[in-house]
């Protein structure tokens, strides 16, 4: 803060931090899905639901062929999060790429919507991730970490694939 005092601006009383007062946040659980697995694709996946509640598994299974579905055709390996939330449903596919750049495509549902519509199509900031996806990314990241350090024999591969992040996010 002290740089920001030395400005004279607190950016906490500042319309750019974009926190609603009547915000509150609270923890959701992280569930692993079943992977999306075919001849080009392996990509692990994660429901994101609020405590207490159960994954919509129809939900789940639609979105589950609408990445399938949209897929570019390119061999690839990562993960996706299925994140229903207010308002309505967040879908990120994330694939590793040039050995350890992670490429992320993301789309988002209306609740009542029948479609998923991409997000993040114009230049400039843009959506990712929210704060509850990322610690799947942070354990995503760490197991291909440790994928590139092995060997990277099938074995190594398998040992990545079954390397879930499972349990509550803040």
């Amino acid at each position: 803060m002290v740089a920001l005092e030395l400005i004279g601006h607190d950016i906490l009383d500042q319309p750019r931090s974009r926190v609603d007062p009547e915000y509150v946040h609270r923890p959701k659980r992280i569930q692993p899905g079943e992977a999306i697995v075919n001849d080009e694709l392996v990509l692990k996946w994660y429901d994101l639901v609020e405590i207490g509640q159960c994954v919509d598994g129809q939900a789940s299974a639609d979105a589950r062929a609408f990445v399938d579905w949209v897929w570019d055709g390119q061999q690839a390996a990562g993960f996706v999060i299925h994140h229903p939330c207010a308002g309505g449903t967040y879908l990120v596919a994330s694939r590793w790429d040039a050995n350890n750049e992670l490429w992320d495509q993301v789309w988002w549902r209306a609740a009542g919507g029948i479609a998923f519509e991409a997000v993040g199509t114009r230049n400039g900031m843009q959506h990712s991730h929210c704060l509850w996806q990322l610690p799947i990314v942070a354990h995503e990241a760490a197991a291909w970490s440790r994928f590139l350090c092995s060997d990277r024999s099938g074995a190594a591969f398998d040992a990545w694939f079954v390397d879930e992040k499972d349990g509550i996010t803040q």
